[in-house]
C-alpha cells in the first residue's frame, strides 16, 4: 500500500512539474520565440562575417638511401663512431625529420626566414578574385611592410610559432610511412606556400646536416690515413671515405633528399571551414535553451511574488 501511495506521489509530481512547464512555455511563448529568432539573426550575422579557411596538403615519401655503404657501414663498430659516421637507418632519419618540422627552432625558422608573420597575424580578409591579402592597416602597414607598434607591438616569434602549431600538422602513417604535411589559412595560396617552405627546408636542412658531418669525416679519416701504414686499416679508411663521398654526392644529385613529394599541395578551391549552418543551429539552440532559462527565473520569482503578497 505505501509502495502504491508512493509511486502515485512520484507520478502526481511528474504531472505537476510537466504542468509547469507547459505553464511556463505557454505564459512566457513570445518572450522565447524573441530572444531564439535573435539568437538566430546573430548567429547568421556571424557566419556570414568568418572567413573560409582553406587546407593545403602535401603527401611525402621517405627517400630511400642510394648508397651501397650502409651496410658496410655498420659492420664497422667502433671506428666508425670514432669517425663522426652516421650509420643510422633511412628510417631513423625520416623520424628525426618529422619531430624536427615540429621542433620550436625549426618552425621559428622559417617563419623569421621568409617572413610569416604578417601572414599569420595581420591578415584581415583575403580578395578571391584578385588573390591577394588584405591585411589590418591598424596593426600592420601593408604599403611600408612595417608593423604599427604604438597600436599593437610586434608579435614574437614564441608566439608566432604556437600561432603557427594552430594551422599547423605533420604526421606518418604507420602501415604505409607516407608523411602528409597540413596547413589551413583564409587564403589557399598561403597555405599552399607553406606547405611547400615546410617541404622544402626540411630537405635542405636535412642535407646540409648529412653534408657537414661527412665532410667532417672525411677530413678526420684522411688525418688519420697518414698516420698509418697497415693495409687492413688503410682499406677500411678507404671504405669509410667512399661511403661518405656517396653521402655527398646523393645530397648534390636531388633536392628531395629526406622526403620525396608524391602528391604536392596544390591552391585548393573548397573551403574545410566554416560550417555555416552548424553555427546558426547552434546560436539557435543557445538562444532557446536561454530564453527557457530566463523564462524559468522569472515565473519562479513571479510566482514567489504572488505568494508573498498572499501571505
Amino acid at each position: 500500500m505505501t509502495n502504491l501511495m508512493a509511486k502515485a506521489s512520484r507520478q502526481e509530481a511528474s504531472e505537476l512539474e510537466l504542468t509547469e512547464i507547459i505553464k511556463i512555455f505557454a505564459y512566457y511563448k513570445w518572450l522565447i520565440v524573441a530572444i531564439t529568432f535573435l539568437a538566430s539573426v546573430a548567429g547568421v550575422v556571424y557566419a556570414l562575417q568568418v572567413e573560409d579557411v582553406y587546407k593545403a596538403e602535401a603527401t611525402l615519401s621517405p627517400v630511400k638511401e642510394q648508397s651501397e655503404s650502409a651496410g658496410q657501414l655498420g659492420q664497422l663498430g667502433g671506428l666508425a663512431s670514432l669517425a663522426g659516421l652516421n650509420v643510422s637507418s633511412s628510417n631513423n632519419k625520416v623520424t628525426l625529420a618529422i619531430e624536427k618540422m615540429s621542433s620550436r627552432r625549426f618552425i621559428i625558422n622559417l617563419i623569421e626566414k621568409n617572413n610569416l608573420l604578417p601572414e599569420l597575424f595581420a591578415v584581415k580578409s583575403w580578395n578571391k578574385e584578385t588573390d591577394t591579402l588584405i591585411f589590418d592597416d591598424t596593426i600592420f602597414n601593408s604599403k611600408t611592410m612595417q608593423w604599427v607598434e604604438k597600436k599593437k607591438p610586434r608579435p614574437s616569434l614564441q608566439k608566432a610559432y604556437y600561432e603557427f602549431l594552430k594551422v599547423y600538422s605533420v604526421s606518418q602513417a604507420k602501415s604505409s610511412g607516407l608523411v602528409k604535411v597540413k596547413i589551413e589559412h583564409i587564403s589557399p595560396s598561403v597555405a599552399k606556400k607553406w606547405v611547400d617552405l615546410v617541404v622544402s627546408q626540411i630537405n635542405v636542412e636535412m642535407k646540409n646536416k648529412d653534408v657537414l658531418e661527412a665532410k667532417k669525416s672525411i677530413s678526420f679519416l684522411e688525418k688519420q690515413l697518414k698516420e698509418t701504414s697497415v693495409v687492413d686499416i688503410r682499406s677500411l679508411l678507404h671504405s669509410l671515405i667512399e661511403g661518405h663521398v656517396r653521402t655527398i654526392m646523393f645530397s648534390q644529385a636531388r633536392d628531395e633528399y629526406i622526403l620525396s613529394t608524391i602528391d604536392p599541395a596544390i591552391i585548393e578551391e573548397r573551403k574545410v571551414a566554416p560550417n555555416r549552418a552548424f553555427i546558426v543551429v547552434l546560436f539557435v539552440l543557445i538562444g532557446g535553451f536561454s530564453s527557457f532559462i530566463l523564462s524559468m527565473f522569472l515565473y519562479i520569482r513571479n510566482k514567489q511574488n504572488l505568494v508573498m503578497k498572499l501571505s
